[in-house]
This record gives structure tokens, C-alpha cells and sequence, in this order.
């Protein structure tokens, strides 16, 4: 695998014809639909096929998986050009095999909403461990309000992938609340009524767990909260259900601020089968430009993290999205989302050059919106194959049993490529200790 930098005068076929691959195949993989309106400094992941195979008169996709002893969703993982679906022609060559992953096994988790779109869920699935679902809310009184997710848990055990329900205290308002938190952490009789709840709902729905998510925790509560989450594992184990938590991504014992006072890693390590630390959102839509996932603060937290919890219970969260905030920055002003695609596609329509900030593992670019009378000018962070790259590289060299993608509502091909090409992702399996 090479991640090919573009710059000045690059065309797709060049590109082609410098690394002896096909066109086609750069095009496919790279989900690209302007070869023509490439962007100086935008990534390229370039792949380089082991065995291939030309489709023949007659053939279907799962005759060609068992001709060559392949499961169904390694073909789909090593042809992204199909979507995830079985739809095949004549003369079309799919890839059989790559070279050997140099850092062995993962399990790998994407979240996403009901109303994600289909066929960026299928294209996605194949290489999906977990799919957690966002997300059910948990009352002051315990009741739960669950999503409408029959199409993402259908969806899901078609591709085998586990679903999991997300856990978590968000207020009507749409926030995460530390009232309901304390809420349920101080009143007996609302856990029980939650845990009634969750375990009728996880069985009904047939989820193959749950994960708690919940923020912004009273420091007072921290205990409390690793008791539950120990209570949840002992409870929904017997039934062969994991229970994961979200950790705010902490880089000290004592840390400060209301995100991180709640979570105590060392007690939450030993109360779940598993714990994804949501090592992102540094850049964030209130907050200061700059990366969303900073190396160094990544590093610091992995660090802290792994002095707390067994890597083999530890999975890693990424993004895959940038932001885009207006110069000079005010603060209390609003940053605009935008998928990494997206973020590539500005670029393009601003005549921008993407840069790397080597230091944060992080490409960036500034533009100037010209539709106001004075230009305004704008900075973009986000993450690409190279920023990706790092990440899942740091996973594998610490030996973390995962990964975890905030979100998966957006199709982000680069991605994919990179950890399928690193990595064997594993099938679920049900949790008893550990993840």
C-alpha cells in the first residue's frame, strides 16, 4: 500500500502508470467521481493486489467465494467497487487477495443512526465488527426510549456484523445531562427499572449488547457509575451480551473539567468487557480552530489509558469528519461540519491546496469565501488516509484489540482502505470477561 500525495499537474492516469496499477482500480477503490478535479495535497491510497480474478459468463459473487475458499466479506472488503452487494459482469476483475496484514487481528466498531442512508450502510458493513446504534435515552425514572432501528439491526446480521445499543443520558433538549446521570446513578429504583428495560430491549431487538455512553458524569458519581456498568456486565453476561462504555478521552487520573471527573478508567477497565476512548473532537464546533485528533494529545491519552485498562480491553475512537471555522475565530462561534469527502470537495471548489501538519498527524487548508462584499477567510482541519493511517498504525504497534469510527453516516473510502489493508478485522463473538 502507498498513500500517494498529489501535487500540480497530476492526473489519475499518471498516477496509474507511476505505481504500474490500473486507473480503473484508483478510481474504484478511492470512491472517486472527478478524476479530472484532483486537489493539490489530497491523499490517494494506492493498493497492489496479491491474486486477482476476471469474471467469466455465469459466475455470481458466492461461487467465486467458495471457488476460492474466501468468505463472502472479504470479497466485498477487497472490492469496494461493489458496495456491498453481490451485483457482478462479465469481464470485471475483482481482487482476491492482498499481502499479509503486518498487524494481525481487530475488532472494529462504527456508530451510526436509523436514518443512515442504505447504501452507504451496506458498503460500509463488511468491515464492521460492531455496529452501535445511536442511540436509546435513559430516563430520570429509568424507562428507556429506544431508536427506530429494525433497519440497521436487519441490516447488520445480514453482513454478520454484532449490533450494539448505545446507552445514553441525553436530555430532551438534545445534550448530554449530568442531572440525568446523577439521577440514575443515585436512585435504586430507576436502575432496576433501567435494567428491566435494557435487558427486555436487548433481547427483543436481539442486540448482541450494549455500550454506555454516558457524559458528563458528577465527580461524586464516578463510583457509582463503574458499579453499574460492573452490575450491567454481570447480569447481561449470563445471556452472552457484552457491555462496552465510552471513555472521554482522558489524559491523567485527576483531570479536570465535568467531561472527565465522572469516568474513572482503572474501575470502568475492570467493570466492562470493553472500553473506547473517544479520542477526538480536540478541534470541535465551539471550540478554537485546530486538529480534531491531535497526535500528541491522542498519544497522551492512549498512554494514560493503557496504565489503567489491558490494551486487549481497549479500542481506539477515530473520526471522519473536519471542520470548518471562519478567521479571524470569535469565540462562541460555530464551526461548520463537514465529512472528510466533503472537506476534499471544498478544496476542490475553492481552488485550495490541502496542507499536513506532520506534527498532529493532520491535513488542513485555508480559502477565502468570496459571496460577501469583504472576503472572509476560512480554515478547514479534518482527517484523511494519511492522518488515518497514523492512527490505526499507533493501534496496531500498541497491540489495542480496536477501533472505533465516529461515524460511519458518511461514506469515507480512504478509511477503509487503509484498515483493510493493515489489519484481519475479526467476527464478533459473544462476551463473557472481555472484548
Amino acid at each position: 500500500m502507498i498513500i500517494h500525495t498529489v501535487e500540480a499537474g497530476d492526473t489519475v492516469y499518471g498516477i496509474a502508470k507511476k505505481y504500474n496499477v490500473s486507473p480503473t482500480k484508483i478510481l474504484e477503490d478511492n470512491d472517486l467521481t472527478n478524476p479530472d478535479r484532483l486537489v493539490v495535497g489530497e491523499k490517494l491510497v494506492i493498493l497492489f493486489p496479491t491474486r486477482s480474478y476476471t469474471v467469466k459468463a455465469g459466475d455470481t459473487l458466492e461461487a467465486i467465494a467458495s471457488r476460492f475458499d474466501l468468505p463472502l466479506r472479504t470479497l466485498y472488503r477487497n472490492n469496494p467497487c461493489l458496495g456491498g452487494e453481490d451485483d457482478i459482469y462479465t469481464g470485471q476483475i475483482l481482487t482476491l487477495e492482498y499481502p499479509d496484514k503486518p498487524y494481525g487481528s481487530l475488532s472494529v466498531n462504527g456508530y451510526a443512526y436509523p436514518h443512515i442512508d442504505l447504501g452507504t450502510l451496506r458498503k460500509t458493513l463488511p468491515y464492521l465488527t460492531y455496529l452501535t446504534v445511536f442511540s436509546a435515552r435513559v430516563l430520570a425514572d429509568g424507562r428507556i426510549l429506544l431508536p427506530d432501528d429494525a433497519t440497521l439491526l436487519s441490516e447488520s446480521r445480514k453482513y454478520g456484523v454484532a449490533p450494539i445499543l448505545l446507552l445514553t443520558n441525553i436530555s430532551d433538549g438534545g445534550g448530554f445531562s449530568s442531572a440525568a446521570a446523577r439521577d440514575i446513578l443515585s436512585n435504586p429504583a430507576a436502575r432496576i427499572k433501567m435494567t428491566e428495560e435494557l435487558q427486555k430491549a436487548l433481547k427483543s431487538r436481539k442486540y448482541a449488547g450494549v455500550e454506555f455512553d454516558f457524559e458528563y458524569v458528577p465527580a461524586d458519581q464516578a463510583e457509582g457509575y463503574a458499579n453499574l456498568i460492573e452490575d450491567m456486565r454481570r447480569r447481561l453476561s449470563a445471556d452472552g451480551f457484552c457491555v462496552f462504555v465510552s471513555a472521554a478521552p482522558k489524559e491523567k487520573e485527576n483531570q479536570m473539567g465535568a467531561l472527565y471527573e465522572g469516568h474513572a478508567y482503572r474501575s470502568l477497565g475492570e467493570s466492562a468487557n470493553g472500553v473506547r476512548l473517544a479520542s477526538y473532537e480536540w478541534g470541535c464546533a465551539y471550540g478554537e480552530p485546530m486538529p480534531i485528533a491531535p497526535m500528541p494529545e491522542v498519544l497522551r491519552v492512549t498512554d494514560y489509558a493503557l496504565s489503567c485498562i489491558p490494551a486487549s480491553k481497549l479500542s481506539l475512537g477515530t473520526a471522519s469528519y473536519g471542520y470548518d471555522w471562519t478567521l479571524p475565530y470569535r469565540r462562541g462561534t460555530r464551526a461548520r461540519s463537514y465529512s472528510a469527502r466533503d472537506c476534499v470537495t471544498l478544496a476542490a471548489e475553492t481552488n485550495a491546496r490541502i496542507d499536513y501538519d506532520e506534527p498532529n498527524e493532520a491535513p488542513y487548508f485555508t480559502y477565502y469565501d468570496t459571496s460577501e462584499k469583504t472576503p472572509v477567510q476560512h480554515i478547514v482541519y479534518f482527517e484523511d488516509a494519511q492522518s488515518v493511517q497514523a492512527k490505526l498504525a499507533l493501534i496496531g504497534e500498541l497491540g489495542l484489540s480496536g477501533v472505533s469510527l465516529w461515524n460511519i453516516m458518511q461514506y469515507f473510502p480512504q478509511y477503509f482502505l487503509i484498515l483493510n489493508a493493515l489489519f484481519d478485522i475479526v467476527r464478533p463473538f459473544p462476551c463473557t470477561t472481555g472484548d
